[in-house]
């Protein structure tokens, strides 16, 4: 690990604890095959690697989480040069070298927030739900972003469609 700052380690105890929630949820299988894929890929592997969407929104909901508690546990005092919500709220999809932007991490934070920077290219006109309602739709037979879209609609009579799609096609979804 590159962590060396309190913050920083606490962020990533949050990102794996939010797996551990997940793991709870949907079981043994689901991570077996989710550490398989990570096994067989070297990594995170690519958006069109087979069984690259579990991994999406696997992660997506880790970095969401751990962004949001880092926040409320250090608020502005961080050693990254800005909060951790900022550090999420300005994720760009798919800009940059980086193997991983093609997860969509700023999503879930897209979910419970207003608005977005313009710096991320991503239209956001999707707000007020909950961390809950995120979580919700996590099930054991999620594996993919289309798949969990698809749920969190349907356990959600309330999306507004043309801005929840919106979002997600600003994530490349």
């Amino acid at each position: 690990l590159y962590y060396t700052d309190s913050d920083q380690i606490v962020n990533f105890l949050y990102h794996e604890f939010s797996h551990a929630s997940h793991y709870n949820k949907v079981g043994n299988a689901y991570w077996a095959s989710y550490i398989g894929y990570i096994i067989q890929n070297n990594g995170y592997g690519s958006s069109t690697s087979s069984g690259s969407g579990r991994i999406a929104v696997s992660e997506a909901w880790a970095e969401f989480c751990s962004a949001r508690f880092a926040h409320l546990k250090y608020g502005a005092s961080t050693s990254i040069g800005q909060t951790w919500i900022e550090f999420i709220e300005q994720f760009k999809p798919f800009a940059g070298t980086n193997n991983w932007q093609w997860i969509p991490e700023g999503l879930m934070h897209d979910f419970t927030d207003v608005g977005e920077p313009t710096l991320t290219g991503v239209t956001d006109n999707v707000s007020g739900f909950s961390i809950s309602q995120c979580f919700n739709a996590m099930d054991n037979d999620i594996t993919s972003v289309v798949g969990y879209k698809n749920r969190f609609i349907s356990e959600n009579p309330s999306v507004s469609l043309t801005p929840f799609n919106t979002l997600f096609n600003g994530y490349g979804y």
